[in-house]
């Protein structure tokens, strides 16, 4: 099977369980009597409320014990294995079937952001995770709550003007830019780089038999995080082992998953065997 299908499924049980858990709380209601709402469900809100469970012993409100439980899980699942945005995020699966609707589409083409502006546009969710984070802490409330696409398209309810405009916002940009929330704007992509870095599974990719045709840049829902050409490095910290490469590059054992290897480590390998 497939990484590409394979991928597909966890992705649809993941949206699902998600979409289960917000239609629920529409359905049975809040409350101590009710189901939780899906912020109880988001790690985000585990790392916001962190603050204050671990000074005083008190939660955010909409937050609970459940949210630090999922921030713990998603840390430790990708820094094992480095997948929780490829694989199991329900909005990261969300914008990648926008972007493939969006292929289908004769008059929408791919947005390519310049590479300057790219570099400069990444660091920005690093702002947004400082001003939830602050907000957070300062005024005791979910601040980012309204804001959040995940929310959005997760809650099934719309409460004012600006999540109408954020979800149309959100769905007319993925059509065009993959992941362009996860790669710009997403705070907990931010919390999570430095452990996708740190996560032994990684992509390698082979300098010797890379023909630089460029078919895993255009495959790659994160295009830098794969260093064009044969002598490009991976950028771990923003690859989101999706593993589309691999199945899509036309030369077999050029990318491969390796359990903390390394494109020079792999052609040392091979080098070795060719002795």
């Amino acid at each position: 099977m497939k990484f590409i299908t394979s991928r597909t499924i966890v992705q649809l049980v993941f949206v699902g369980l998600i979409a289960y858990v917000g239609l629920r709380h529409i359905v049975v209601g809040g409350g101590p009597t009710g189901a939780p709402s899906i912020c109880s469900y988001c790690p985000l809100g585990g790392a916001v409320t962190s603050y204050s469970y671990f000074t005083d012993g008190t939660f955010i409100w909409k937050t609970h014990m459940t949210s630090l439980i999922v921030l713990g899980g998603v840390l430790l699942t990708t820094l094992v294995t480095g997948a929780f945005c490829g694989w199991i995020c329900p909005f990261g699966a969300v914008q990648e079937w926008l972007r493939k609707a969006g292929r289908r589409v004769r008059f929408l083409h791919r947005l390519e952001i310049p590479g300057v502006l790219d570099r400069v546009l990444r660091y920005a969710r690093f702002v947004v995770l400082f001003l939830v984070m602050y907000g957070t802490i300062s005024y005791g409330y979910l601040v980012f709550e309204k804001y959040d696409p995940f929310k959005n398209f997760f809650h099934f309810r719309m409460e004012g003007t600006w999540p109408w405009v954020l979800f149309g916002l959100t769905i007319g940009l993925s059509l065009v830019i993959d992941r362009w929330f996860c790669k710009y704007l997403c705070p907990m992509a931010a919390i999570l780089q430095p452990f996708m870095a740190l996560s032994p599974f990684r992509v390698a990719k082979s300098q010797e038999l890379c023909t630089s045709c460029g078919k895993c840049q255009s495959t790659c829902v994160v295009p830098r995080s794969l260093g064009p050409g044969r002598d490009g490095q991976i950028a771990m910290g923003y690859c989101t082992r999706c593993l589309d490469c691999i199945d899509d590059c036309p030369v077999p054992n050029t990318l491969e998953v390796h359990l903390g290897g390394s494109s020079r480590w792999r052609n040392a390998r091979e080098e070795k065997q060719a002795a």
